[in-house]
């Protein structure tokens, strides 16, 4: 699928999924040329990441090194990371490092406040939202959750946040627009999928 997707930079490739993970199969072809190659060290380059991130994560909230390393291996033992995700599961994997990177932003904008933070977060933001629609339903959360702390919500309300919105909405905005072109398809896409889901339930 993504072999087929991935000839051609565009700014959308269908409405289930956001682009991000066909152009990193682009990118990736660039010294492979459209191989399994190609395709198996991008997932491999996804998987290691969002170990390393657990690791760096564990290590921000002051774990030891041994059970931030313990930590960052665990996926391991999650049958949907450790196997679907090698083989299946593209745009779901690439959403984890992009998870675990929004949370350390948070926490460095928590510690240091500086603008480089703001702009880290936003950056963030916006590939995670390229990378799959749902990260957007994990965004709400953490940002309220953020809210309930009083470091973070005095950060938040900065005036400087808002550069959390541009440089995410300048990320993410040729893609939205591409979505409001497609809106019909989109619908259709979110009604299949909905009615999917609603009648494997009554069987």
């Amino acid at each position: 699928e993504q072999l087929f997707y991935s000839q051609a930079w565009r700014l959308g490739y269908g409405t289930r999924n956001p682009p991000l993970y066909t152009w990193l199969v682009l990118l990736s072809q660039l010294p492979f040329g459209p191989s399994l190659v190609a395709l198996s060290l991008l997932k491999a380059t996804v998987l290691w990441s969002s170990f390393a991130l657990i690791l760096r994560t564990g290590q921000a909230i002051g774990l030891d090194r041994l059970h931030a390393a313990l930590a960052a291996l665990s996926p391991l033992a999650i049958g949907t990371i450790a196997w679907e995700g090698t083989v299946s599961l593209s745009h779901s994997l690439l959403v984890l490092p992009l998870v675990l990177g929004t949370w350390l932003a948070l926490i460095r904008l928590d510690r240091r406040g500086d603008t480089g933070s703001y702009l880290i977060l936003g950056g963030l933001v916006g590939l995670g939202l390229l990378a799959k629609y749902n990260y957007g339903v994990f965004l709400v959360a953490v940002l309220a959750t953020a809210l309930t702390d009083q470091g973070l919500r005095h950060r938040l309300l900065d005036p400087r946040a808002l550069l959390i919105v541009a440089v995410a909405g300048l990320l993410f905005g040729p893609h939205a627009l591409w979505l409001i072109e497609h809106r019909s398809v989109l619908e259709a896409t979110v009604a299949d999928h909905f009615y999917d889901r609603t009648t494997l339930g009554t069987l």
